[in-house]
């Protein structure tokens, strides 16, 4: 097995060379490191030259700017399906035990996708000394969600940078045609994706990375107007009937509530808010419900007085 790690970049020179170095730097080697970039117009390319000068094990495609989709896309061609793929925004940071740290994790359970939660900081450098989080609680496999997915757009994944996928996972889901569309946000992409596959996904509750907060972040503590929300609407619906038609699933199979609701019960409790799920109390009590209109329809068509 490679260990991948896919890092996209936009004009973040700022950021690219701690990015960078911090890659470099893991106890446990990456195999090999691609760098994406996306027409920057900055001093980017030249920053991760140098380094590919002095590292062999650094490939770079540069490419026309196209978002941040089109970055994850270029990468197709160089990614096998026996890989372990780590995700990277060049403005983020790995801790230098991350991917050590992610090893003995993958050792211990076999899932398709992972992901850990983000350490986000405003300082000038990254202050994490290691990716592990004590105290974090139990880490949690999701061996399906599909039907979940399909029946309340369910989002169990993180940040980009926070997302390690297997090489056939990513192949599954990637290329995905509609680039312009996910020019930001293109973590949507593997969550969603991954979900409507059946994959199964290990939250990583003990360990993180640097997610750094800055004024050019796309998405981090922004807020959209409806337009916005709306269009996001229409690209969320054509994501999802092109991953049911993908992976051969009807988008609305007839009893999915009833899979939906097995799938999430097997969910602790403690992390329904954190899936934005149903309770399980109101869970139970919809099936009860339901159940009361199947007896009172049962009854009536039996002419069964109460």
């Amino acid at each position: 097995m490679r260990c991948v790690c896919l890092i996209n970049n936009y004009n973040y020179e700022a950021y690219l060379a701690e990015c960078l170095e911090s890659v470099r730097s893991q106890s446990r080697s990456f195999d090999l490191v691609i760098l994406v970039d996306d027409g920057s117009t900055d001093r980017s390319l030249e920053i991760a030259r140098s380094y590919a000068e002095r590292w062999p094990q650094l490939e770079i495609i540069a490419k026309p700017n196209g978002g941040q989709l089109s970055c994850f896309n270029a990468a197709v061609p160089l990614i096998r399906s026996d890989d372990l793929v780590s995700m990277l925004d060049s403005d983020d940071i790995y801790p230098p035990d991350y991917l050590a740290s992610l090893l003995e994790e993958t050792s211990r359970k076999q899932a398709d996708f992972y992901f850990c939660e983000p350490h986000e900081f405003e300082e000038r450098r990254c202050p994490l000394a290691t990716a592990k989080v004590t105290a974090s609680g139990e880490n949690f496999t999701w061996e399906t969600s599909s039907f979940s997915t399909r029946l309340w757009g369910v989002w169990v994944g993180s940040a980009t940078s926070c997302v390690s996928l297997t090489g056939r996972l990513f192949l599954q889901v990637l290329p995905y045609p509609f680039e312009n569309e996910w020019r930001t946000r293109a973590d949507d992409i593997l969550v969603w994706g991954a979900g409507l596959s059946g994959a199964s996904k290990h939250h990583l509750l003990n360990l993180q990375i640097g997610y750094r907060i800055h004024p050019n972040n796309a998405f981090a503590r922004k807020v959209f107007p409806d337009v916005y929300e709306i269009k996001r609407a229409i690209q969320v619906d054509r994501l999802f009937n092109h991953y049911c038609e993908r992976f051969m699933i009807s988008r609305r199979p007839s009893d999915i509530e009833k899979w939906a609701r097995r799938e999430i019960l097997s969910i602790p409790e403690s992390l329904h808010q954190r899936y934005h799920l149903p309770r399980k109390r109101s869970l139970y009590w919809r099936f009860y419900r339901g159940l009361r209109s199947l007896k009172k329809k049962l009854r009536s068509l039996l002419g069964i007085e109460k």
